[in-house]
């Protein structure tokens, strides 16, 4: 995006510029997700704030791992940029959706748990996958 636009900002730019977004390290994002765990949130707001939380804990896990600089670094800045922006809160565990080296962890304790243990933990994250879909599907009136 930088070249495209000649500035070295250019993605914080466009986000800026068109949907009126901001960098603020943070903030805004810290404060969205404590008024969804303290009050009673819509479902997508919980979701968004578990998936942020379990993706900075991935990422702590993936540092003790001792992954390879360039995954930590490619997963360290989606998690800089997705969580220090302000603005739509929803939109934050798509952004997140690249960021597959965070699940490396998470593999490897499925690969070491068992066939029984993987497939519970499967069958139950793609139950609540179908439930979630659905209900943003046809129940949601924002954007995910």
């Amino acid at each position: 995006m930088g070249a495209r636009t000649g500035r070295p900002d250019g993605w914080f730019h466009i986000q800026s510029a068109g949907w009126g977004t901001s960098f603020d390290f943070g903030v805004y994002t810290v404060d969205r997700g404590q008024q969804a765990l303290v009050q009673v949130a819509a479902l997508p707001l919980l979701v968004v704030t578990v998936v942020a939380l379990v993706s900075l804990m991935f990422f702590v896990l993936s540092v003790l791992d001792r992954q390879p600089w360039q995954l930590l670094l490619y997963s360290g800045l989606l998690l800089v940029t997705t969580l220090g922006a302000a603005g739509y809160y929803h939109s934050k565990a798509r952004f997140l959706l690249p960021a597959f080296p965070l699940l490396l962890p998470a593999a490897v304790g499925l690969a070491r748990a068992g066939r029984a243990k993987a497939a519970t933990v499967l069958v139950t994250l793609v139950a609540f996958s179908t439930y979630f879909g659905g209900y943003l599907l046809l129940i949601w009136t924002k954007s995910p």
